[in-house]
Formats: structure tokens, sequence, C-alpha cells
């Protein structure tokens, strides 16, 4: 058994197409779709019809001769040769002209749809159903192994793990997509789940067509739940963008938008819980201020209060009379020592103190004149120490 390698393979198959001549100089009708125009002037596109499509590229030197601009949805003619990009192994027109050939179809069949659900108010604004702030159980339609489901299986989790994810896989692509979203969605109307989801990543307008079908539009209008269309990338747009409830730009901004954040919950509890302190703290404070002002206008006002004030004047006044009484006391005091020194510096005992003494008679009356004796006469005689009593035997 001969192995090739996977370039012999796409070597061989180049070939193939070199040889055989109709592949050169062909002309290709179909409508233009994912056209890209490259900074270096080159123009990728897709090439389709109802039933295929072909990858198509036309280098700078060519498109600068195209007459008009190429926009998606436009039907052109294009020439070229058809071969094989071997590094992808894909196979696609190179292009070397390109002219109009009208309104493609397809386009004008989305365009005509677009109209009449817009005119049967499908897309009104005021239609939509808000979108659940605080969901319990949340619905996901997309293919169960694709990478949508996981981004938003991981951004829930992350954000607010204690949700219920249900989910509804079905096909997102593909011819029998159509069938598989629509059985999806008869699932979730009856399981009717807070808010749906419906997802998938991005791709080719081709990929992303089966969210253009009329039935599940008209099915995901009918619902009694809030939808949220996740198709696809930030650019990418498809009419399920314009009947659900909400578009978010990818699936994992979905997410972000069907759920609060648990940890901003928290942030925004701690900080309700600080104003509350805060508030708290002020109301007792303001309680308290006015708590103290009362007690003292109440003590201030109370009997006992002025009792205890007549209480301290009376003591402050009894203080006063002492000090008062005993200041006179001592003035008194003072004049009495002062007389005391004054009547013994006068009495007439200092003098007997000096050698001098004094004749009483039995009434102490004092004898100062020898006139006032007589002989016999029985005196006292009054010294210093003492006295003693004599008798008048004579006068000289």
């Amino acid at each position: 058994m001969i192995c090739y390698t996977v370039s012999d393979i796409n070597e061989f198959i180049k070939k193939i197409f070199s040889y055989e001549e109709i592949f050169y100089n062909i002309s290709a009708k179909g409508e233009i779709s994912n056209l890209v125009c490259h900074k270096s002037g080159h123009m990728y596109f897709t090439l389709k019809d109802e039933k295929s499509s072909i990858r198509c590229v036309i280098f700078n030197e060519y498109a600068d001769q195209i007459e008009f601009f190429p926009k998606n949805g436009m039907s052109v003619i294009v020439t070229g040769n058809v071969g094989v990009y071997e590094r992808d192994g894909i196979y696609q027109i190179y292009a070397v002209k390109m002219i109009k050939d009208g309104y493609g179809s397809i386009q004008k069949n989305l365009d005509d749809l677009t109209l009449k659900l817009m005119n049967e108010g499908l897309f009104d604004s005021d239609k939509k159903r808000p979108i659940p702030k605080r969901p319990k159980i949340i619905g996901v339609i997309t293919a169960p192994d694709g990478a949508a489901l996981q981004d938003i299986i991981n951004i829930l989790s992350r954000r607010m793990p204690m949700l219920s994810v249900r989910v509804y896989p079905a096909l997102v692509q593909g011819k029998d997509s159509v069938d598989s979203i629509l059985s999806a969605l008869k699932i979730v109307a009856v399981d009717s789940p807070d808010v749906l989801i419906i997802a998938r990543g991005g791709g080719s307008a081709e990929d992303l067509s089966s969210f253009n079908d009329e039935s599940i539009l008209r099915e995901v209008y009918k619902l009694n739940i809030p939808v949220i269309s996740a198709v696809g990338h930030e650019t990418d747009r498809c009419l399920l963008d314009l009947v659900s409830d909400l578009r978010a730009p990818t699936p994992s901004a979905a997410a972000e938008l069907v759920c609060l954040d648990i940890r901003e919950i928290k942030r925004h509890i701690n900080y309700i819980m600080e104003r509350i302190n805060i508030c708290i703290k002020n109301v007792i404070n303001k309680y308290e201020t006015a708590f103290f002002d009362f007690k003292y206008k109440l003590n201030y006002l109370s009997p006992y209060s002025h009792i205890l004030n007549l209480n301290d004047r009376l003591n402050d006044l009894s203080l006063r009379l002492y000090s008062a009484v005993n200041d006179i006391l001592q003035v008194d005091y003072d004049s009495l020592q002062k007389n005391k020194v004054l009547l013994d510096s006068l009495s007439p005992m200092q003098i007997l103190k000096r050698g001098y003494s004094m004749v009483v008679d039995d009434n102490n009356g004092i004898i100062n004149s020898v006139d006032n004796m007589q002989l016999g006469d029985i005196f006292k005689i009054k010294m210093a120490d003492g006295e003693c009593a004599v008798k008048v035997i004579r006068k000289l």
C-alpha cells in the first residue's frame, strides 16, 4: 500500500485542475457573500446560488479594473481559472474579471422576508420582553459540542454558579439545522425556562442562514419567554437578532448579559452594609446628643437638682459665714490680747514686782495716806510674792 502525504494529495489535485481545459477562462454566475477587501487590494469572497457556493479571489491588479464596488448580496459574473490552494486543500476561482448581473435572488428573498416580518410587527421594540435580572433557569439552544456552549457555561459558572443551565441540543448549520432548531424550540416552549439563549459561533453568511429561516423566526416570536440572540461574532447579522428580545454580540456576551456577577453583588452588598453602618452610627450619635441635651435640661429643671443647688449655695454661705465669724473673733482676740498687754503694763502687780508694796484694809481698800490710819489698826501689806498683816503702833 502506497502512503501519500497531505501535500502530495493536494499537489495531485492541483495538477488535475491544471490539466483540464474546462477550468480555464471559465465564467460563473452567483451572489457575493462574505466579501473581504484586504488592505493589499486583494478581494476574497464566496460566490453562491440557492444550492451551492464556491470561494473566489481577485488579486489587486485585476480588482483595480472592476468598474463598480462589489457588495454582499450583489449578483455578478466572474471570469477566471479554477485552481487549488494547496496549503488549505481548497479549490477556488482565481477571477480576473467581474461584471454585474443584477440583484441577487438570495439577498432579494432575504430583503422581502425582512420587510414582510417588519410589517407584521415581529421587530417592534414595544413587543420586546424584558430580560429578567435574576433568572434561576437559563435555557440554551446550541450545538452540544460547540465552543459557544462551553463559553456560556464557563462564564455563567464564574458569575453566578448557583444558576441552573438547561441545554437544548440542536444543529446550528447545514440542511437539517432548521428542523433541529424548531424541535428544540418546541421543547423549550413546554419546559419554559426563565430566559432562552440561542447561540452559535461565527461563520459565513451561509453558515448563519438557518437563523434567517421564517419558520424559526415565527416560532421564536411565539415563545412566552425572553429570548437572547447570540449568533456569530459582533459584526455578524441575522433576522433572529431583530425578532429576539435582545441581541448579544457573542455567546460569551449573552452569558454576561443574562445574569449578574456574584462578585459585583457581594461588593454592592458590602458597600450597602457600610452605608447602613454609617447611617446607624449617625442616627445613634444624633439621638445620643439629643439624649444628653434632654438629660441636661431635665437635671437643670429637676426639683432635686434645684435642692442640690440650694444646698451647695447654703454650704457656700455657711463657709463664708464661718470664715467671717472667724475673722471677727480673730480681730477681737487680737484686740483682747493688746488690751491684756496694756492692762498688764498698768496693773499694780507689775509695780509690786519692782519692789514696791501696797497697804490695804480688810475690804482691800487702798490706804494711800497715814491720815487714814489709826493706832491699833490692822492692815494688810501686799507684795509681789504675797501679803502679810501689820498693826499700827505709831505714826512717824
